[in-house]
């Protein structure tokens, strides 16, 4: 037998290059309008449900921040602790899909927040809601895409809006 050698060049990287670039702006511009939509949507049925939420985050950001962070470590106990119990297990269920919708909303809370700091900061008092929640969600978008700085900016984003929900459920019980 007779072997024929052959050499493989290797594919240009301008080509991955290419792949990845147009991967990272669909998953910014996915980031961008999945959020959009669910904004929309809730705005239409309680127009005034984010600015009182994310008003939470201007009014006392340490404290939303701390329950934040306590939420975000305790929902998971709870929800292991009723799974012990039989009876728990459903509950456990709920709390643990209203954790993962907590999760996706606080995203856009915090956009909203954002949003108004901007208003406030440069006195943008005819800027519409829409706008100002889309600068604050692409601004949100762009630094979540950034490797290291995007994981922490989505800790700090998770304990924020969770720390806003939890202290409007509680602002709501009294």
């Amino acid at each position: 037998g007779e072997t024929t050698w052959k050499k493989i060049e290797p594919k240009s990287s301008e080509s991955a290059k290419s792949v990845f670039t147009t991967a990272l702006l669909m998953k910014i511009l996915f980031s961008i309008i999945a959020p959009l939509v669910v904004w929309l949507f809730v705005r239409w049925i309680r127009p005034e449900f984010w600015p009182n939420v994310a008003e939470k985050i201007a009014v006392s950001p340490l404290r939303v921040l701390g329950f934040g962070a306590l939420a975000v470590v305790l929902i998971p106990i709870v929800s292991i602790l009723l799974m012990i119990t039989v009876i728990g297990i459903p509950l456990s269920f709920i709390l643990l899909a209203l954790y993962g919708v907590a999760f996706y909303v606080s995203k856009i809370i915090f956009s909203v927040f954002i949003g108004f700091w901007f208003q406030k900061r440069f006195n943008w008092s005819n800027a519409r809601a829409f706008w100002l929640f889309l600068l604050g969600l692409i601004i949100l978008s762009i630094l979540g895409a950034i490797p290291i700085i995007g994981m922490i900016v989505g800790l700090v984003i998770a304990f924020f809006g969770m720390g806003s929900i939890v202290l409007s459920l509680l602002e709501g019980r009294s």
